[in-house]
């Protein structure tokens, strides 16, 4: 009987401990723009994820994060593992909405940015944002 009881409350609290815990995570990120970026915040999606950047190689862990654009940067970070992707606004070239990038495809479109790279070249990323029309008007 004392089984049973433990095993009802374990199922009941298991879920609410991992919703707890991501919950967590994405608001760790957003602290963590914040004290990288100060009142500079224009705007901020603290349930992000990026998809990858096309410069490194696959396959790449994508996860929860906060996604900001500031005056001059468009900054990612990811709380766990810890990942940061910097992108000055005037490096940035393209926008545009797209449902795939680096072979993994969305059911909703994802923000997706081509930015020139230091070394000359191009890289690009994928975010999945919780309102794209925003994302894309304050980066066109």
């Amino acid at each position: 009987m004392v089984l049973m009881v433990a095993l009802v409350v374990g199922a009941v609290l298991a879920p609410t401990l991992v919703v707890g815990f991501a919950r967590r995570r994405t608001r760790a990120g957003g602290r963590i723009v914040e004290d990288l970026l100060g009142d500079d915040v224009v705007l901020l999606d603290e349930r992000a994820r990026c998809y990858g950047l096309a410069s490194l190689p696959s396959p790449q862990i994508s996860g929860p994060g906060a996604l900001a654009l500031g005056a001059e940067v468009l900054l990612f970070v990811q709380p766990a593992p810890r990942c940061e992707v910097w992108v000055g606004r005037e490096r940035i070239v393209e926008v545009d909405a797209r449902r795939a990038h680096l072979g993994a495809a969305a059911v909703d479109a994802m923000l997706w940015v081509r930015w020139r790279s230091d070394d000359g070249g191009s890289d690009a990323a994928a975010f999945a944002v919780d309102d794209l029309p925003r994302w894309l008007d304050a980066l066109t």
